[in-house]
Order: C-alpha cells, then structure tokens, then sequence
C-alpha cells in the first residue's frame, strides 16, 4: 500500500512545480465535492484520490500489491457564464499541466539517484503502461483532466514501499 503520507507530500510537490494554486488528498466523491464547494473560480486544483489496493500473493513471501490511482487536474468554472473560447483555454490550460505532470511521474520512474525517504521515490513503483486520460467537463463545477494509473508496491507489511 502506498503511504498517504507520502502520496500527499508527492502530489504537493507536483502541483506546486506545475502551477496549481491547490492541492487536495480525498477518499472519495463525497469528500471530494465538499471540499469543492469551498473553492473560488478560477483556482487551479490539483487532486490525488487516496489510492485503493488489490493484494497478490505467490506465498507468504511474495507479497505485493497494485495501488489503482487517481488524480485530477481543474480548474473551478462557471459553465454557464464560459464562452465557447474561455472552454478551450481552460481546456489547452489545464490539458498542458497535465502532460507536465505526466512528464514528470514519468522521468521520476526512471530516477534511480532519489532515495527512499523522498516522496519522489514513490514513481520508482510506476506501472508505465497503465496511465490512462480523460477530459473533464463540468465535473462538480470544473474542468480540466483526470488520470489513472497503477503503482506497483510491495506488501502489507513492508513500510517502505
């Protein structure tokens, strides 16, 4: 299982390298649109759904687990107020936040220099081939981009990941 500890001070660091004004760790939808409604237009948000956990055991000792991610990039609108052109911009905007992301889980999985203690170790457990993304629509009054993706950690009783 991945430490939410850790997933947390990761997805900071993120958003603040890619120029999100916000960012949220939530458990679910619920969570998720409380915290919204507190939001001003116009905010960048960066939000890390706490990832679930599939366990897979050969045996007893060899134990480990896929952590199924989540994570959203938008921004709070007013859909109804937004031209046709604001849309897109919010669109490009956001969709440009996300490849930088992207860009950079994916250049801290191949960094072998970060140590265990960093939060930027957790992408050493990257499951490349699983990222998947998807636009968002006025999704609890947002818009932006939304990926899932897959970490492959070590088992439950392994505190470092």
């Amino acid at each position: 299982m991945v430490p939410i500890r850790v997933y947390k001070r990761f997805w900071e660091q993120i958003a603040s390298h890619i120029g999100c004004t916000l960012t949220m760790i939530v458990s679910d939808e619920s969570e998720l649109q409380k915290k919204i409604k507190e939001v001003d237009a116009g905010q960048k948000i960066l939000i890390a759904v706490i990832p679930s956990s599939d366990f897979s055991a050969q045996d007893r000792d060899n134990v480990s687990e896929i952590d199924t991610c989540f994570v959203f990039i938008l921004v709070k609108s007013d859909a109804a107020s937004l031209t046709e052109d604001e849309l897109f911009n919010e669109r490009e905007m956001t969709q440009n936040m996300m490849i930088h992301a992207k860009t950079e889980m994916m250049r801290l999985a191949d960094d072998m220099t970060t140590h265990p203690d960093e939060p930027a170790h957790l992408m050493r457990h990257l499951a490349e081939g699983k990222i998947h993304t998807d636009p968002e629509y006025n999704y609890l009054g947002c818009n932006g981009w939304s990926i899932s993706f897959a970490l492959r950690t070590l088992g439950i009783n392994n505190q470092n990941y």
